[in-house]
């Protein structure tokens, strides 16, 4: 277990990083209509993988340990591969009648549109792979092969650009390539799975009925969560299609870094106290992460709303600066929502495995997303979209409480809640105070704010801080004094 959690916290750090890295580099190396093109590619992929291949690799990760023999995973292997063709086909299929389309209005994106179904296929077929490396549990391979895929094609994203600067085209060429080069690490068993293809076709059946309502709820995350950058793009164009996900990367990135390591952790042990001791050990282990959660969500949360200036400028640059700074205070909130909505309430659908009525709160919340933003968009601008985004995850938190609760009731730490509410104050007035629009003044502002928070915190108990670390300086204290009377 303990190799396991290391194992994907580290794979986390990874990606992380560089999807961090990546918002923070591009956004700077592309102007800003082509970085609003090299984002707009990236999200129509990325739907179209969630639509067309996640049913495989949420089966691959599920159903791989029910197979007990090396025949079983043999014909798994043949099914999951089979599958991966038709779904290629059926995919490269729409995707080149929308080539065909797009160029009745904009004839010189054909190559945007190619090589945005390489990365498409290469990041797919690279997500099966980690899949079964994952379920194989070859940790090293794991982590080695999505560090690569995070950082290699960062890499050669940068080398292609100082080559060809201002091409968004060489930056996703370098996504599909280190997805490539991913994928290899992982090392699918497809010359195992080419010898049992006669047998697939009982086993595809099995992984379409596990897959097919894994990726509705899927589909429905990424449609709420992407959906805006293209209804953006269409009624404002790729400039500020760009700056709203430089906004909203920046935002769910820094929170992805820091909150899902603490449901990583405690997660297990919530389903293995719920499945040997019950409900109520599981809601004390929950309710203790949701107040985690909150004390390093919300401070973050807090300097994203109150210094969106500083921080946009610093980080993105002066070109996209302006638009960032106006839509990143309500990014950040929607993003900090999103993290409860997909890291403590949608639990309750998982512990009681009724993940399928997730959709039921999701697909709502996404429809309003999509009519918020092309009702909106065209009279308020890109502020819109945040509004937009801030509004629909709050309907999918409601939903998502509602529903879920009819299953198993998830807690949330309110008194945690209110405290870190109470210490993050002073941290929003110390964010007012004038900072030199400089690196150092930034540096300061980041230090001096961490500073203040963690003395408000401390003096507030905040997640029983205080109590936590008396109880450890005590341990440190009895193993100095046992290892003394042992001299």
């Amino acid at each position: 277990m303990k190799v396991r959690l290391a194992t994907y916290a580290v794979s986390n750090l990874f990606s992380g990083v560089a999807s961090l890295l990546s918002v923070l580099v591009l956004a700077r190396l592309l102007p800003a209509e082509r970085y609003g093109e090299y984002v707009t590619v990236l999200v129509v992929a990325t739907l179209c993988q969630t639509a067309g291949f996640s049913w495989l690799q949420s089966s691959v990760i599920r159903l791989h340990a029910e197979e007990i023999d090396e025949n079983g995973r043999a014909r798994f292997a043949a099914a999951v591969l089979i599958g991966f063709v038709l779904s290629a086909i059926a995919v490269s299929g729409v995707w080149t009648v929308g080539i065909f389309v797009l160029q009745l209005w904009a004839v010189d994106r054909t190559w945007l549109g190619v090589v945005g179904l390489s990365v498409l296929l290469s990041g797919s077929w690279a997500a099966i792979s980690l899949g079964w490396t994952r379920a194989a549990e070859r940790h090293l391979s794991f982590v080695a092969a999505q560090a690569v895929q995070a950082l290699l094609g960062l890499l050669l994203a940068i080398a292609g650009l100082a080559w060809r600067p201002g091409d968004p085209l060489v930056a996703l060429t370098g996504l599909a390539v280190a997805s490539l080069v991913a994928a290899g690490i992982a090392r699918f068993p497809i010359r195992i799975a080419l010898q049992e293809w006669r047998e697939f076709q009982p086993r595809l059946r099995e992984i379409w009925a596990y897959g097919a309502p894994v990726t509705g709820v899927s589909l429905g995350y990424m449609i709420l969560a992407s959906s805006d950058r293209l209804l953006i793009a269409g009624s404002l164009g790729s400039a500020a299609a760009g700056a709203y996900a430089a906004a909203s990367g920046i935002a769910s990135r820094a929170l992805g870094l820091l909150l899902p390591p603490i449901a990583l952790a405690i997660r297990p042990q919530v389903f293995l106290e719920f499945s040997q001791r019950g409900a109520e050990p599981a809601r004390q282990l929950m309710y203790r992460m949701s107040g985690w959660l909150i004390a390093i969500g919300l401070p973050v949360t807090v300097l994203f709303v109150c210094a969106p200036g500083r921080l946009a400028l610093v980080i993105i640059g002066d070109e996209l600066a302006g638009a960032v700074a106006e839509v990143l205070p309500w990014t950040a909130v929607g993003a900090f929502m999103s993290v409860f909505l997909t890291l403590h309430f949608a639990m309750a659908f998982q512990i009681a495995r009724r993940t399928k009525w997730m959709l039921l709160a999701v697909a709502p919340a996404a429809a309003f997303d999509i009519l918020a933003n092309v009702l909106l968009l065209p009279r308020f601008g890109i502020v819109a979209a945040g509004w937009s985004m801030v509004a629909s995850h709050a309907i999918a938190l409601l939903l998502a409480i509602g529903f879920g609760s009819r299953h198993f009731r998830v807690p949330f730490a309110f008194s945690d809640a209110w405290r870190t509410a109470a210490a993050c104050a002073p941290l929003a007035a110390f964010l007012q105070l004038g900072f030199p629009e400089t690196m150092w003044g930034f540096v300061l502002m980041l230090g001096g704010g961490a500073l203040v928070y963690a003395a408000s915190a401390f003096a507030l108990n905040v997640a029983n801080v205080r109590g936590d670390l008396i109880a450890l300086a005590r341990t440190f204290r009895r193993s100095a004094q046992l290892e003394t009377k042992a001299d």
